[in-house]
């Protein structure tokens, strides 16, 4: 809550490709929580900072950056993880 305003964060569906020089391209598909397009991207470096610590340099593509739009039902989903649809 902000300034008396409620501030409502969603999840982003997140897929991106990461060129590492010397390496094979990684593709990537992350679901991150943000309020709009520039929280995720700050929430995206954090994520490439934890991932490649130790890397000098990454070439980042984001392939595409979409608001989930629809809840997941839960009970589609056994204990073990199976999806049932």
């Amino acid at each position: 809550m902000r300034d008396g305003t409620v501030v409502v964060t969603r999840e982003w569906i997140v897929e991106y490709l990461v060129e590492i020089p010397g390496q094979e391209p990684l593709k990537h598909l992350s679901i991150l929580r943000g309020r709009d397009v520039h929280d995720v991207q700050a929430r995206l470096y954090q994520e490439l900072r934890e991932e490649y610590p130790t890397c000098e340099k990454i070439e980042v593509t984001v392939m595409r950056l979409l608001p989930v739009e629809k809840d997941t039902d839960e009970q589609m989903f056994e204990l073990g993880g199976v999806y049932q649809p």
